[in-house]
């Protein structure tokens, strides 16, 4: 999108080597030339849309129906503490730093969880050391590498 094509190639060629890097990135066009084109293009998520930047963009979420914030008061009827997933490719753009240091602020706070990422990706070594870093490396498993 930025027009820095040797970035992409350079990013890319660690998980596609460098001739997949340049394949992928060449048909990065003809995508965008059909997303031009189409009646609907689809996003996950608003910050994903945004990301795209094409045109007609709907946000369909998915995942589970969002019953609600539950009180403080209700987390102690959780037994073990609060159970927290994550799942999916370990990469730079989902945030998950953020993550880590939203449920460092639970631990701050004294409330019981556990925080399981399922997945892997290049972020894998840099999450599993900030979580080291922030002190929950017993509230926290890395699972699926």
């Amino acid at each position: 999108m930025a027009g820095r094509y040797g970035k992409c190639v350079e990013c890319n060629t660690q998980n596609l080597g460098k001739l997949g890097s340049l394949r992928s990135l060449l048909l990065t066009f003809p995508r965008r030339w059909l997303c031009q084109r189409v009646a609907r293009n689809v996003a996950v998520t608003n910050h994903v849309a945004m990301r795209i930047a094409l045109p007609r963009t709907l946000t369909i979420y998915h995942g589970t129906p969002d019953s609600g914030v539950r009180p403080a008061s209700d987390l102690a009827d959780l037994g073990n503490g609060l159970q927290i997933g994550y799942v999916g490719r370990l990469v730079q753009e989902k945030g998950l730093p953020v993550l880590l240091e939203a449920v460092k602020q639970l631990d701050n706070s004294g409330i019981a969880f556990h925080l399981t990422f399922v997945g892997d990706g290049p972020e894998h070594a840099k999450l599993g050391i900030l979580s080291a870093q922030l002190g929950l490396h017993e509230r926290v498993t890395f699972t699926g590498d």
